[in-house]
């Protein structure tokens, strides 16, 4: 098993396809869905299987936290058959978990409807939210711990302007 709620490996060459079929059963039935982007590992190529999918999902909606409540919801009132319960871990039993900006469900694997990925869902507004967190999420763990510490060095280095105290 693979993943903090028990999902199956994926199988390179069944990724497109699940997501695909994802995209379908899934996220074209969501109000002010708009499009999805295949982020993180798989992006890379350099693996054969994958313990999860990552996606960015693009939907149309004025706040980011109700708008990742709602798609928690409705994932949860999906049939059984698109969105199982999770087989293992804490929250076992249940069928999509909200963490921070992700939320996480799984799906039948294409080709292999017995197994089961996980999918993280990184929510975002608007199309630039969706081409930032890809290009982001796309780059290897070290730089982006890298750029999250920067970011908040420089952060704590402005002053109630914006202005920037050192230079």
């Amino acid at each position: 098993m693979s993943g903090s709620i028990g999902g199956d490996r994926i199988k390179r060459a069944q990724v497109q396809p699940t997501v695909d079929k994802y995209e379908k059963e899934v996220l074209k039935g969501f109000p002010g869905y708009q499009k999805y982007e295949i982020t993180g590992s798989y992006n890379a190529g350099t693996k054969s299987d994958h313990g999860d999918i990552d996606l960015c999902i693009w939907v149309n909606g004025g706040d980011i936290k109700a708008a990742k409540k709602n798609f928690k919801k409705y994932l949860e009132s999906l049939p059984e058959d698109i969105t199982p319960a999770f087989r293992w871990g804490r929250k076992e039993g249940e069928k999509a978990q909200l963490y921070g900006s992700i939320v996480t469900c799984q799906t039948p694997i294409f080709g292999e409807e017995d197994k089961f990925v996980q999918v993280d869902n990184i929510i975002v507004l608007t199309r630039q939210e969706l081409d930032f967190q890809k290009t982001f999420l796309n780059l290897n763990a070290q730089l982006q711990t890298l750029v999250t510490g920067l970011v908040k060095v420089l952060d704590k280095e402005m002053d109630e302007e914006g202005e920037y105290l050192i230079v």
